[in-house]
């Protein structure tokens, strides 16, 4: 509705101030009520709710077992910390996909992955060759039916890789030098930095015996970086300690998981992720989110006390 009362202060004033004032006054008036005079009502914004699936993870731990993970999206306009919601562990634990049936096929064999609780789903007998195509199914307690079908690249390892502590009276810095040769055709590369940090974390690499791995830091690198095909990089890590122990796995990815992971990478951590504004990532995924990837990491161990 326009506001129309700025007329009676006109008249008012007029008898009171000098012509030049109130000629000014008018013109500042006029500014304002162009801006103000016809506010419109505020429309009503329903913004769709994106439908909660089944979001898939997958990771092979060399020459160990190939491991699915299973939870729910949610939508973050559902989730309000005004009101009182919290990421505590009853709605963490909603968000676990159990007693679902996991099956991986290859080479006209299927294997059913162990149902070891929290939503992760494990095999010790999936053969893991490079170039074989792997389908996995997935069968929910719901009726929900999810697929995909990943490629297991062709291993890419260290050249070198050496992790370095430099101590001063101010501080004490942890690097890490690391080399590996590119492999012919277009390739991408992912390198994952993780600790024992006593923070805590999730990760489903259990790596170290007490289950308190971190993931610390994920690099991604696409072949075109790589100059004279030798990648060679000393990296600090902000976040590693000189007491902490130190896993790095080196990996060849596809094209696809490499594009979703920087599409991750770039909207944030997972908290930040959760609260932001939705974001449509790629999934190769049937029927729900998340990835099934295949990549075969080569991976290091450091106790950093010894260095």
């Amino acid at each position: 509705m326009c506001n129309v009362g700025y007329l009676d202060l006109y008249f008012q004033l007029a008898g009171i101030l000098s012509f030049n004032k109130m000629k000014n006054l008018i013109l500042y008036s006029l500014i304002i009520l162009s801006f103000s005079a016809c506010i419109p009502d505020p429309l009503p914004l329903k913004i769709p709710q994106a439908e909660s699936k089944v979001v898939v993870f997958s990771q092979i731990i060399p020459n160990r077992v190939m491991i699915v993970s299973l939870t729910r999206s949610f939508s973050a306009l559902d989730f309000n910390l005004n009101n009182g919601d919290t990421m505590g562990q009853n709605f963490l634990n909603s968000l676990i996909v159990d007693s679902a049936l996991v099956t991986v096929s290859y080479d006209n064999r299927t294997d059913t992955l162990l149902n070891t609780g929290l939503g992760l789903y494990v095999s010790i007998n999936t053969l893991q060759t490079v170039g074989k195509n792997y389908r996995l199914d997935i069968l929910t307690k719901n009726g929900e039916r999810l697929s995909s079908n990943a490629t297991i690249q062709q291993q890419v390892t260290f050249d070198s890789i050496q992790p370095k502590i430099i101590r001063t009276i101010a501080d004490t810095t942890v690097t890490i030098r690391l080399r590996f040769t590119d492999l012919p055709e277009t390739n991408y590369y992912m390198v994952n930095y993780y600790t024992n940090n006593s923070g805590g974390g999730i990760d489903f690499n259990n790596f170290f015996s007490n289950g308190t791995n971190v993931l610390t830091r994920t690099d991604l690198i696409s072949d075109l970086e790589i100059e004279n095909g030798q990648y060679a990089k000393t990296i600090e890590l902000e976040d590693v300690k000189a007491t902490d122990s130190l896993a790095v796995s080196l990996s060849n990815i596809s094209e696809d998981y490499y594009q979703y992971l920087l599409q991750r990478k770039q909207s944030g951590k997972l908290v930040q992720q959760i609260f932001n504004e939705p974001i449509n990532y790629r999934t190769n995924i049937l029927n729900g989110y998340g990835f099934f990837n295949a990549h075969y990491p080569d991976l290091y161990f450091f106790d950093l006390k010894k260095y």
